[in-house]
């Protein structure tokens, strides 16, 4: 996939997020599930996610990203991050780095989606104004821009299932 399918394909999975949050309603706070995130704060998650790889891309830090050593990092990107490319699906659930657990929870979908949009539009022009540069990443090492865009486009899928207590993919 070349730099400008994979924005596409983010910049329309992030759409399909914020029409799913539009049609909450009433279920904008509360836990989907004991022990579980808001829609809120999976929104948030996203949000942060966007904003923490701008960070990244733009030079500005490790995006708070864990920071893995030099040498595991191939390993890392082939468990981790390679079959996440392969299917378009996260495998099963992992707890979030604590840099992208969200404190701050938008208190509507609206808001929820006037912050994902702008963390979205400052990640795209970043990623332009580094024209699709590698991606020097602290936990996978280094990796093509396109593939990395796909990656928080299936992130964002991943999180979108778990805006209802519905089946997790």
């Amino acid at each position: 996939m070349d730099l400008d399918a994979a924005l596409a394909l983010n910049h329309a999975r992030v759409d399909e997020f914020i029409a799913a949050t539009a049609r909450l309603g009433t279920t904008w706070t509360p836990p989907v599930r004991p022990g579980k995130w808001s829609p809120a704060e999976v929104a948030e998650h996203i949000a942060m996610s966007y904003r923490q790889t701008t960070e990244l891309i733009g030079g500005k830090g490790g995006g708070g990203f864990p920071k893995v050593p030099g040498l595991l990092r191939p390993l890392v990107r082939r468990l981790g991050f390679a079959p996440v490319l392969k299917t378009g699906r996260f495998g099963r659930p992992v707890k979030t780095f604590k840099s992208l657990t969200p404190t701050d929870v938008p208190g509507t979908p609206d808001e929820a989606a006037r912050r994902i949009r702008d963390a979205l539009a400052a990640f795209e022009a970043t990623v332009r104004e580094q024209d699709g540069a590698a991606i020097q990443h602290p936990s996978f090492g280094t990796v093509r821009a396109a593939d990395y865009i796909a990656f928080q486009a299936y992130h964002t899928t991943h999180h979108q299932a778990q805006l209802t207590a519905g089946p997790r993919p």
